[in-house]
């Protein structure tokens, strides 16, 4: 994966990333990294003192900006990924990153966003040499308890096969 300019981010990837110590990834990857009000409220509810948000509270590079969601956005999403979807919208950033199946999907098929995740996100890191395996980290991701479907554990598994 190339250096990109800019992504919008929503709290799945980010506490996925700080769990893993690996918040450094957006940085490597994006230009510009920017997360909506809410998604940062979202993430402080579950206090800084869970594993690996210290990393977050300290990323000065990570941009928060108010972003008031779309209504017809929030009717179909949480309020985090409504935030998302409409701060990329505003910003002209066609890039998220989330996790979400829903909000994917409708970033995709009705907004026209590129969308990626956790998995690929970390998939291009091991490609690009900066971490050993993918499905190992996603496997971590899994016993610390984020949710990961066995499909996507096989997909960067497979992803990863094919570099």
């Amino acid at each position: 994966m190339n250096s990109m300019d800019a992504v919008v981010c929503n709290s799945g990837p980010l506490i996925a990333l700080c769990l893993l110590k690996r918040l450094n990834l957006l940085k490597i990857f994006y230009q510009r990294v920017v997360i909506p009000e809410m998604v940062q409220w979202e993430i402080l509810q579950g206090g800084v003192a869970r594993p690996g948000m210290a990393e977050l509270a300290a990323a000065n590079w990570i941009e928060v900006l108010p972003a008031a969601p779309d209504p017809v956005l929030i009717a179909m999403l949480d309020p985090g990924e409504a935030a998302v979807l409409t701060l990329a919208r505003s910003l002209g950033i066609a890039h998220i990153l989330m996790d979400e199946r829903k909000g994917r999907k409708i970033a995709r098929t009705i907004l026209g966003l590129n969308v990626s995740g956790t998995a690929r996100l970390l998939v291009d890191a091991a490609r690009a040499g900066l971490i050993v395996s993918a499905r190992q980290e996603l496997e971590t991701l899994r016993i610390a308890g984020y949710w990961l479907g066995d499909n996507i554990l096989a997909w960067a598994e497979a992803m990863e096969c094919q570099h």
